[in-house]
């Protein structure tokens, strides 16, 4: 049995007020392509696949769309529910969906359902395990719960065990969850409702011994936790810069004979890379005139280099008016721009010291200037920190 681990798709997601849906729809069509070059009929989603309970128009028909093309392809989709997506809106039509090789399992609702699948080795189960609290399993078996009250690690053991596993089957499982194995996985700034690391929340991999592979979300970065066959898929594209320098792909699993289990990761080509660049202004303008807007390489996105996301970082020690215009003049998908030079970085090693309330707050802006910048500051600023300190109420209009 030969399938493809994908999760955390976040379909209609916003990075920056940028919207991605383009983006999203390329690399699931990308995504298409790379089964059918690799002859793979089943398909999991280890959820997250909106990034919205209640997702957009645009991001619902993207999903619909890649669900038809799945089913005209007589690919099996087998779908579970994270903890960005909306329970009863994947559950919605699921019986249906069965019909047509598509399963969806958007609620717990006291039993791991499974899909069983044939292939020349014998029956493959995968089980469908969607994002859950340990409260809700708790609600199903309070009799289990005596002593680890709050523990996802009990959580999911109990749950897995209803309606429990032939262990001597070659069993796949799909989980919405924070797994750690001796370290814990590496995440970056897009995972905004990962739990924290050390709470009761995370769960170790003891729990899957039983399955030949898990496909987990939850994680952006791709990486596999514990033993190889225990992966996060990662997000299909990048959410944030953090994530730029790891390179996307997706997992093909092929699964014989029980325990005989091999994983080919298939790099994700996007259509705009996310790229950072740094120096100075008119160093970058230069250098972004020189690069051919047609480039195809892989150090650029399928759009060519000037359509990238890019978040740039200036170091002139000089401020540069219209900096962030002038840019995205060029780079028409400037996410961000920050600046780094030796007034910010001594910014970053201050500390306000002697700081009294009797001083006024001319006296008390001056000392900050010269404690944080190093000099004077001059009568223009003051008079803007002063209009700007009366409109938020800090100081009197009469002072």
């Amino acid at each position: 049995m030969k399938f493809m681990h994908l999760a955390d798709l976040h379909i209609g997601k916003n990075v920056n007020s940028y919207e991605l849906i383009e983006d999203q729809s390329y690399i699931l069509d990308e995504i298409l392509n790379i089964s059918d070059s690799n002859n793979v009929n089943v398909i999991v989603i280890s959820g997250d696949i909106y990034d919205k309970k209640q997702p957009s128009e645009k991001a619902v028909s993207l999903f619909d769309n890649f669900l038809t093309k799945c089913s005209t392809k007589g690919k099996t989709v087998i779908a579970i529910s994270g903890n960005h997506d909306s329970d009863e809106r994947l559950n919605f039509g699921s019986r249906i969906f069965s019909n047509n090789n598509l399963y969806i399992t958007g609620l717990y609702s006291g039993e791991v359902p499974f899909v069983e699948l044939e292939d020349e080795y014998g029956p493959i189960y995968f089980h469908m395990l969607p994002f859950i609290k340990a409260s809700l399993v708790k609600s199903y078996y309070p009799e289990e719960f005596e002593t680890d009250s709050n523990s996802y690690q009990k959580a999911i053991s109990v749950a897995l065990n209803h309606p429990g596993i032939d262990a001597k089957a070659r069993n796949v499982l799909l989980a919405h969850q924070f797994v750690a194995g001796s370290t814990d996985p590496l995440l970056s700034d897009s995972e905004d409702a990962t739990t924290d690391v050390g709470t009761v929340e995370k769960i170790g991999t003891n729990v899957f011994d039983d399955f030949d592979y898990v496909a987990l979300g939850h994680i952006h970065i791709p990486q596999q936790v514990g033993r190889e066959s225990i992966r996060y898929s990662g997000s299909p594209l990048c959410y944030s810069a953090s994530e730029i320098t790891r390179e996307k792909s997706v997992p093909i699993i092929e699964i014989k004979e029980k325990g005989d289990v091999s994983i080919e990761l298939v790099p994700l080509k996007p259509l705009r890379k996310m790229r950072k660049i740094k120096g100075e202004l008119d160093n970058l303008i230069s250098a972004a005139r020189a690069l051919d807007p047609n480039d195809r390489s892989d150090e650029f996105g399928k759009n060519g280099p000037l359509n990238d996301y890019i978040f740039a970082t200036l170091t002139d020690e000089d401020e540069k008016p219209n900096s962030f215009d002038k840019l995205k003049d060029i780079y028409p998908n400037l996410m961000a721009l920050s600046f780094e030079n030796s007034r910010t970085k001594a910014l970053a090693k201050a500390e306000v010291t002697d700081i009294s309330i009797d001083k006024s707050f001319e006296e008390l802006m001056s000392d900050f200037y010269k404690q944080i910048l190093g000099n004077e500051i001059d009568d223009e600023d003051l008079a803007c920190l002063k209009k700007v300190a009366k409109e938020a109420g800090i100081i009197n209009e009469t002072d």
